[in-house]
């Protein structure tokens, strides 16, 4: 699956993880990682039936995102 956008919406601890426009549910953490050569690491902890499961992708960051109102 190619990764067009990772949005992360967080609120004290409670927090949605979309990737492409599809929420995924079960998050139960999450870690991103930058690197100074540009590269982007988002790493999850799903909640699978009871047992932790972990998802990587990594991604190139062409420009920041991010819209602080």
């Amino acid at each position: 699956m190619k990764v067009n956008s990772i949005k992360i919406s967080r609120l004290d601890s409670v927090f949605d993880v979309e990737i492409n426009g599809i929420l995924l549910e079960n998050v139960s953490d999450y870690r991103v990682k930058s690197s100074a050569d540009g590269t982007t690491e988002l790493e999850l902890k799903l909640n699978i039936s009871g047992a932790f499961m972990e998802f990587g992708t990594s991604a190139n960051q062409t420009k920041q995102t991010s819209s602080d109102q």
